[in-house]
């Protein structure tokens, strides 16, 4: 028997982290213009969208409350999405809900220098829409949805933090793939050589993270480089561990790339070769732990346990996973974002 959602009885929605929701679709003329973010949206928000208006019909525009920490991270066209959500109505009534017609009121698209992705050194103008207009208007019209409060309105303890943010120099080896491969493949997607479907710059932003990561990722014939990110970090957290054995102190790292989420017989692992380096360095093997193990509520509940009391005190994962809700803070020591993500809340 097939259950609708407008059966169900719910009459309100509490959104929570809601800004993973903002990639609404929407119709634009405005084409080669950056920040405007994906056109085509998710269907996750297509969907909250449709929940949404069926919460407003019955609440006469109320019963959807969205929670964030980070409302807007990646473009200022957010707004729009934000407002599509929590006020239609005001939208409709000004002419607005179309999203050119907001854009030109409340945005400017603005021409630019940027370096050249495939070749630093070289600069190119670009379209963007990266300036707000009107901005008393838009302002009048976020309040009317919006309300805030900080850490200290709230009396939030936060632990100091020390920050270390670590550049590695590039090895010949890593150089000489810029420029054979990843170079010309960029200027092949500027030129429109390649279909979209062939190639594109997401994906070759993709290799290049892979390749600073660990040349092995993209190449299995590649060398382990001393060097290299993954030896630096072992380094780093053996370092952290035996300067906190005392206190049992537990650290955290988050790894997006090369995860045990993918299964593929004989594919370099970097979470695998990390753990053999830890292993080498000294610390046994069972005080090292990957989130991705802990798959069922019973192991999640021991892993939880053991990372409170110190018993696991290395703990992997990807940023998703390890990231909001996930509290073994109790003997936290040490934090190791060795992928960074491209949005705020990843931070």
């Amino acid at each position: 028997m097939t259950v609708f959602f407008e059966d169900l009885g719910v009459d309100a929605l509490l959104v929570d982290e809601a800004d993973v929701f903002k990639n609404l679709m929407f119709q634009t003329q405005m084409t080669r213009v950056a920040g405007l973010g994906s056109p085509e949206g998710s269907d996750r928000a297509l969907d909250l969208l449709m929940k949404s208006r069926l919460m407003m019909e019955r609440n006469n525009g109320a019963g959807v409350y969205f929670a964030s920490g980070t409302p807007l991270s990646n473009s200022i066209a957010e707004v729009y999405s934000i407002q599509k959500y929590l006020q239609p109505r005001e939208l409709e009534k000004l002419g607005i809900a179309q999203f050119d017609a907001w854009a030109a009121n409340f945005g400017n698209v603005i021409q630019q220098l940027e370096s050249s992705p495939e070749d630093p050194t070289k600069f190119r103008v670009t379209s963007s829409f990266s300036e707000f207009n009107n901005l008393p208007d838009l302002a009048r019209m976020w309040r009317g949805i919006s309300d805030y409060r900080t850490g200290d309105m709230v009396g939030i303890k936060r632990p100091k933090v020390n920050v270390d943010y670590r550049a590695l120099d590039a090895s010949p080896e890593q150089l000489n793939y810029i420029s054979d491969q990843l170079v010309p493949r960029s200027e092949a997607i500027r030129k429109r050589e390649v279909e979209p479907d062939e190639d594109n710059m997401l994906n070759v932003t993709t290799d290049g993270r892979k390749y600073a990561l660990d040349m092995r990722l993209v190449d299995p014939n590649a060398d382990d480089l001393p060097g290299g990110k993954l030896s630096q970090l072992a380094d780093d957290i053996v370092k952290e561990w035996k300067g906190s054995e005392e206190r049992k102190g537990v650290q955290l790292m988050a790894l997006d790339f090369s995860t045990p989420a993918d299964k593929t017989p004989g594919k370099f692992m970097a979470y695998r070769d990390l753990t053999d380096k830890l292993v080498r360095r000294g610390i046994p093997r069972d005080e090292i732990a990957w989130i991705h193990d802990a798959d069922t509520e019973a192991k999640f509940a021991t892993f939880i346990e053991k990372a409170n009391s110190g018993k696991i005190r290395v703990v992997m994962g990807s940023t998703n996973k390890i990231g909001v809700g996930l509290n073994i803070q109790k003997k936290l020591i040490g934090l190791h974002h060795v992928d960074v993500g491209w949005r705020p809340r990843d931070l």
